[in-house]
């Protein structure tokens, strides 16, 4: 789950569910200056949701896979 409060904790600016049917780990994200999010991880999962993806997916079958993922605001 990736989500952004305000500054004082007391509104929720957005919030997203990133992941798929099998075991997804997050190890990193980091906010740009223009406010999109980027995330790294591993995965498991088959169906994680992709758009344009770098490579066919799944690249390495019954292994994880690590991902570097853009989220625009």
């Amino acid at each position: 789950m990736n989500m952004q409060i305000s500054a004082d904790g007391s509104t929720l600016i957005y919030s997203t569910f990133i992941g798929g049917s099998a075991a997804d780990r997050g190890y990193g994200d980091a906010a740009e200056p223009s406010n999109n999010i980027v995330i790294t991880g591993l995965t498991y999962t088959t169906d994680l949701p992709l758009e344009n993806p770098a490579q066919n997916w799944p690249g390495n079958t019954n292994h994880m896979n690590g991902f570097v993922m853009k989220i625009g605001r």
